[in-house]
């Protein structure tokens, strides 16, 4: 389904039936984003300077879809039988 949908809108889009204005507003709404993303990194970098990413997670902890490396000790033998490495481990909380 999810393939059909995608096929139809880029037809859309090459045949010329999609709305201009669609169109339009569309690349705003990206450009805006961009711009926020850009200015974003802009504040990062001042506020945490030459340190970056280290400082900041010092601050601010992990951030979502951010990997590392965990080690656990006195794991049951059922979970080491039932899993799959090709399946991701996801751990964490809601702050």
């Amino acid at each position: 389904q999810k393939n059909r949908f995608n096929e139809e809108y880029d037809e859309e889009k090459v045949d010329g039936r999609g709305d201009a204005k669609d169109n339009d507003a569309e690349n705003e709404y990206l450009e805006a984003l961009k711009r926020q993303k850009e200015e974003k990194i802009k504040r990062n970098e001042e506020e945490f300077g030459q340190e970056g990413e280290r400082v900041r997670q010092r601050h601010e902890g992990f951030r979502q879809g951010l990997y590392c490396r965990i080690q656990i000790d006195g794991v049951p033998a059922a979970f080491l039988d039932n899993y799959k490495p090709e399946l991701p481990l996801v751990i964490g909380g809601l702050t």
